[in-house]
């Protein structure tokens, strides 16, 4: 294929005798054979890492399938659930009742959440880059996990820049920080 692939360095044979000239033109010989079969066994590693890759994104894919099949399953009998919440926490007169109900209500909407990512993680898409503010972001993401952090007794002590710090990145993706800070 006119490209080198290797090299082949005849030493001196054990006794330091000269190769005959029979013995080089068989080296000669084989040395092209010896090309091929290199190439062959890169061209087989190669092939290989192809199907490797190739199997990796078949099995992504069916996880998510598998992720939006379960979400769409999940979703609707919550909605029931949220539906009911809701309902009865504007009914009830009972402090402790309404504040459960609360709870509860901020748990279902912590699963629609999960459910959402999940959906998104089955849907493919390209990123689309635009102007973001950072502290925003990091305003958004701690909104999420404060419910679990009040759970768990920590507390959270915001100190962020005043002014907004701009990024380029895609708002809908967790992958958002990634990008190049402007």
């Amino acid at each position: 294929m006119n490209r080198l692939i290797g090299i082949l360095f005849v030493g001196a044979k054990a006794k330091r005798e000269r190769f005959s000239k029979q013995e080089m033109s068989f080296i000669g010989l084989l040395t092209p054979q010896t090309g091929i079969a290199l190439e062959n066994a890169l061209l087989y590693k190669e092939q290989r890492e192809r199907f490797r890759r190739m199997l990796r994104a078949d099995k992504l894919a069916t996880i998510g399938e598998l992720a939006a099949g379960a979400a769409h399953e999940i979703r609707n009998p919550l909605t029931a659930i949220k539906s009911s919440l809701q309902y009865l926490e504007s009914k009830s007169r009972d402090e402790t009742a309404r504040k459960l109900l609360g709870t509860a209500l901020e748990e279902t909407g912590r699963i629609e959440e999960i459910l959402s990512g999940l959906l998104s993680f089955s849907r493919p898409s390209e990123i689309k880059k635009e102007r973001l503010d950072l502290v925003e972001s990091l305003e958004e993401s701690l909104d999420l996990i404060a419910f679990q952090a009040r759970k768990q007794k920590v507390t959270i002590v915001k100190e962020f820049a005043q002014s907004a710090v701009g990024l380029s990145g895609d708002s809908r993706s967790s992958s958002s920080f990634s990008s190049i800070f402007s």
